[in-house]
């Protein structure tokens, strides 16, 4: 006579399965590495078009990353404080050919270019569902940034339909 075997899978197969379920579950909800380009180009017609981050906007989810590339021969990255989240920290990348930025929390975060932030050289990072969106003119009006930098992020905003 035959023994009777289960039908159910044997603990171990089942401690397998989710293990291995966990580990793809962590590799899908890995954060996302988006690329800005600090851009110089010369045949622009103007220094405002000349000088500029590519994308200008970027909208991401928590804990995702920027390469910011092209930090050298004039380009920067550094922090606008009023366009910044209370707890994060401040940014400020120099003479780095490629530095990785993560955003670990929501909200808006604004950044220029220290030299051509003059020419409008500035950009816009949007992470999750930031709760203080509504005040974004008024808080780019309050910046410490040139009438050419006020007015490029003015217009990102504006473009992205992000204006009350």
């Amino acid at each position: 006579m035959k023994p009777k075997t289960s039908r159910l899978p044997s603990a171990g197969i089942v401690l397998m399965a989710l293990t291995l379920s966990c580990i793809l579950g962590i590799q899908s909800a890995r954060a996302e590495t988006f690329v800005v380009e600090q851009i110089t180009d010369v045949k622009a017609s103007g220094a405002q078009k000349m000088f500029r981050f590519a994308p200008e906007l970027l909208r991401l989810e928590v804990g995702d990353e920027i390469e910011f590339r092209n930090s050298i021969r004039g380009h920067t990255v550094h922090t606008i404080p009023a366009l910044w989240p209370e707890n994060a920290p401040p940014i400020a990348i120099s003479y780095k050919p490629n530095a990785t930025v993560r955003f670990p929390e929501p909200g808006v975060y604004g950044f220029k270019c220290q030299r051509h932030g003059v020419y409008g050289m500035a950009m816009l990072v949007i992470v999750g569902d930031p709760k203080k969106i509504d005040d974004l003119g008024e808080r780019i009006d309050a910046a410490k940034l040139s009438d050419d930098a006020k007015q490029k992020l003015k217009s990102i905003i504006s473009n992205a339909g992000l204006t009350p």
